[in-house]
């Protein structure tokens, strides 16, 4: 294999900072560059799909009721129509084949199983794994509403790249809409 002289420099770049003196070598250029990829085109798809209720919604939704967290593309919410349309935007506008965890928050003296139960029927679920269910023990007296099926949160599987979609998706929109101020200007 010959290399061409732009690779020999740019190899060159990269190890000249001298690993072999406990120098660090920078080893996660090449995922810098997907990820700077992702976001270009995210961008591009954001623009041509503005038009769209559809995703506008699902994006808006997610910038309010999702998590706030790095790397994740989740909602939580009580409302199982408002999950089943979070279900359904992922599908259509991240991945067709995409996969769901689902998780609960409960209140002390919740049934478990019958919530989880309750929602996979109805986000149509069946086979969702949960993860981790919190519950809220008793006594703190600041919530008034505990539903039986207590709260859901639904959670894209290996999310990594289609959070750095979501969150370019969230600031073109914004800047669309004058929410937020575009730095380019």
């Amino acid at each position: 294999v010959e290399l061409t002289p732009d690779q020999v420099i740019n190899i060159a770049a990269r190890t000249a900072s001298g690993s072999r003196r406990r120098i660090p070598v920078d080893t996660q250029w090449k995922r810098r560059e997907q990820i700077k990829a992702f976001r270009e085109e995210a961008e591009q798809f954001t623009i041509d799909h503005l038009s769209e209720l559809f995703f506008v919604a699902g994006v808006v939704m997610e910038w309010a009721e999702g998590s706030k967290s790095r790397n994740f593309v989740d909602l939580t919410n009580t409302d199982a129509a408002a999950l089943r349309l979070f279900i359904t935007w992922a599908r259509c506008f991240l991945d067709p084949a995409i996969e769901f965890e689902l998780g609960l928050h409960l209140h002390d003296g919740n049934d478990e199983k019958t919530a989880r139960a309750y929602w996979r029927r109805e986000l149509g679920l069946p086979n969702a794994p949960y993860g981790k269910t919190y519950v809220k023990p008793p006594g703190t007296g600041h919530r008034k509403n505990q539903f039986p099926q207590g709260v859901c949160r639904v959670r894209t599987r290996k999310a990594a790249d289609n959070w750095n979609r979501v969150m370019v998706w969230i600031d073109v929109v914004a800047r669309s809409f004058g929410v937020i101020p575009d730095p380019r200007c």
